[in-house]
């Protein structure tokens, strides 16, 4: 596992990382800390003495909204074009197939993807298309993932525009979207019988509280 300094309780990791947006963190099996920033994926080693950057020739289609997730130990890299994998022996990316057909489709983004109901719940997205919807997996029989179910997500009409900036799934399984002047809220555990939504838009002033409408 990753060690900090001793007797420090704040240390400045590296210059390299300076200026630059991280938008997601995690640790590996090995230590390893492992970055998504707006310029690469930055991994560092337990000890903090080796850096290494990673771009776009190394595999990893896109930086955009890119977020690392830890599944049983497996480090998944979700993009806007697809789910991938990191190759040691290669020192590359690669298209994931730790979700079998799911994770190897690189026409859509996966946004956030966890455990939900004895299944994994993903939120996915198509930027082009600008649509969200949720999909469900579980393993057969045969021990292989396969979709059950997909939830299209349709927000109010006055929410069409913004850029989608972050999303994840909360503990009670909400799904927030965070776009540009809005912060949306779908409760998906009543996602089976209707759409419903929350909504809680930010302005430059003042924190409004989060109000239920479906």
């Amino acid at each position: 596992k990753y060690k900090p300094a001793n007797g420090k309780n704040w240390q400045h990791i590296d210059h390299i990382l300076e200026g630059i947006e991280v938008t997601s963190i995690e640790e590996d099996s090995k230590g390893n800390i492992w970055c998504a920033t707006s310029k690469g994926v930055v991994k560092m080693s337990p000890d903090g003495k080796n850096i290494t950057t990673y771009d776009e020739e190394s595999g990893i289609p896109s930086y955009y909204m890119l977020t690392i997730k830890n599944m049983d130990g497996n480090l998944l890299f979700l993009t806007p074009d697809g789910m991938y994998e990191f190759d040691e022996s290669l020192e590359q990316f690669d298209v994931s197939t730790y979700f079998g057909e799911f994770s190897s489709d690189t026409t859509f983004g996966t946004l956030d993807i966890k455990p939900y109901n004895g299944m994994y719940m993903a939120s996915c997205y198509n930027l082009e298309q600008v649509k969200y919807w949720l999909t469900f997996i579980k393993k057969n029989s045969q021990g292989e993932f396969e979709i059950v179910n997909e939830k299209t997500l349709s927000k109010p009409a006055s929410k069409q525009k913004g850029s989608l900036y972050f999303s994840f799934i909360d503990d009670e399984n909400n799904l927030w979207l965070s776009l540009d002047e809005d912060l949306l809220c779908y409760n998906t555990n009543h996602i089976d019988t209707t759409n419903c939504y929350y909504t809680a838009p930010f302005d430059r002033s003042e924190e409004r509280r989060v109000g239920k409408e479906c």
